[in-house]
């Protein structure tokens, strides 16, 4: 029995991870046993051996199970800390390769509103913003006659039937993104449209701009082209809700191509050369469907009062200083056989304007002639005058007044001289904010639009039949820039 004791004391003393209190406790039993004096158990005398034994083998158990049970806990608490363990490295890895493949990880960046949302690198190195317009229209128009008139394209008279027509439009709705990227001089802008007819998706602008040293700079891709007063100023900042038929009539387009510009405190120059002005199908198209063989123009404008800023819209707010803009315009092309009809057509456009500004007010005139020759064809010179006053009479509302002349000169319709517009817009426009534009105008046409090479349904004109005058609409607008 001494030995027996003596081998448990020896096993228990090599548990060094089983609590002390249950190893001093279990030691305390098995000295008990070897001396027969345990405090628990009533001393033994005489013939009680064998219940003795029994006792004590069943103390032994017990204690038995009690460390099994430890090293159970002790194994599952090794096995959960060693899952912690392997948990925490595989974090560490999967931030350490986020780390890794974050180009920007080291660069802090600000983000809000400024004409846009935008999201700019504390260096100021890059730039993003994300800007757009729409302009939801209504619209009456009502022209003299009886018979309905073809338009083209497409040719089809059911589409402008006599009398009265009305009805509302998503004018424009686009979506732009603007910004530099790496450096400041290296601007960029793409742009996406919508059409009013359809509502499908198309590629308006699309190019980089260089800012060069000495007020020069670098444009090369797609983009309108600097040409023409009326062009010069976007859709969303002219005085009334849509540019002029004389401007509709010359509209250069979306051009591709390259422009370099030279820029000082009262001089602007301009010039650009590409696939073509004012071409049908010329805008997105690939570069073996060049509709010229040559095109070119170049604009000058001076400044002698005022800021360039000034003239970026036909609104001169109240408190704003004297200014006066005075601009030329030239430019030629030669068309080739991509478009059937007019393969050798040389085209010359030429073109001044005089914009004023002051405090609240703005006025602008402009006057823009076009000759058209070839072999195949008969030369052919339209014209057109546009002259508009505008003028604050509250904080926030705007009234204007605009005169355009419009003799479109197509020798190859039956009545060539019936192809003009003679008329007045009037109008007010109601600023409630910097993002929104109430406008509202009125114009009468005291000639007969029967040029049907011109269809100015984007204006909300229609053709008239040869003759007809007195075609008038209605328009208004609600304009907004996010």
């Amino acid at each position: 029995m001494k030995n027996r004791s003596i081998d448990l004391v020896t096993a228990v003393r090599r548990r060094a991870a089983v609590p002390v209190t249950a190893m001093f406790l279990g030691i305390a039993e098995i000295a008990g046993v070897a001396t027969g004096m345990t405090p628990a158990s009533p001393p033994i005398i005489g013939g009680g051996g064998e219940e003795a034994s029994d006792s004590i083998q069943a103390r032994i158990d017990a204690l038995r199970q009690e460390i099994d049970q430890y090293r159970v806990d002790r194994d599952e608490h090794w096995r959960d800390a060693s899952r912690a363990l392997e948990m925490r490295r595989l974090v560490s890895d999967v931030l350490a390769d986020a780390d890794a493949r974050t180009s920007f990880e080291s660069t802090p960046f600000t983000a809000g509103w400024d004409r846009g949302f935008q999201i700019r690198s504390e260096d100021g190195d890059f730039l993003l913003r994300l800007s757009g317009e729409m302009q939801v229209r209504y619209v009456v128009n009502h022209r003299e006659g009886d018979e309905a008139v073809p338009q083209s394209p497409p040719a089809v008279a059911a589409q402008n039937p006599p009398g009265t027509l009305w009805g509302m439009e998503n004018r424009r709705t686009r979506f732009r993104a603007t910004g530099h990227i790496g450096d400041p001089r290296i601007e960029y802008c793409a742009q996406l449209g919508f059409r009013a007819a359809g509502g499908s998706g198309f590629l308006e602008l699309a190019f980089l701009r260089f800012l060069l040293d000495d007020g020069w700079n670098l444009q090369v891709g797609q983009f309108r082209p600097r040409f023409l007063r009326e062009f010069t100023v976007t859709a969303v900042n002219q005085l009334a809700v849509e540019r002029s038929v004389v401007a509709a009539y010359f509209n250069p387009g979306f051009v591709q191509g390259a422009q370099l510009q030279w820029q000082s405190d009262q001089w602007r120059a301009t010039a650009w050369s590409g696939d073509g002005l004012g071409v049908p199908g010329l805008q997105n198209s690939p570069w073996q469907r060049t509709p010229v063989t040559w095109a070119a123009f170049g604009r000058v404008e001076w400044k002698p009062a005022g800021e360039w800023g000034q003239f970026n819209s036909f609104s001169s707010s109240p408190g704003s200083a004297f200014g006066v803009m005075v601009g030329l315009d030239l430019a030629g092309q030669r068309l080739n056989d991509e478009i059937p009809g007019l393969d050798g057509t040389r085209q010359w456009t030429a073109s001044g304007d005089v914009s004023i500004v002051w405090s609240g007010a703005s006025l602008m005139a402009s006057l823009i002639w076009q000759r058209s020759d070839g072999e195949s064809r008969e030369s052919a010179e339209p014209w057109g005058v546009v002259g508009q006053i505008g003028r604050f009479v509250a904080e926030d509302l705007e009234v204007f007044g605009r005169y355009s002349y419009l003799e479109a000169d197509s020798p190859a319709l039956p009545a060539p001289n019936q192809g003009r517009w003679n008329g007045f817009t009037l109008g007010a426009n109601l600023h409630v904010g910097p993002q929104i534009k109430l406008s509202a105008d009125a114009g009468i046409d005291f000639a007969s639009l029967s040029d049907t090479a011109f269809v100015g349904n984007g204006a909300g004109l229609r053709v008239d039949e040869p003759g007809q005058r007195h075609q008038w609409l209605l328009r208004m607008q609600l304009q907004l820039l996010y």
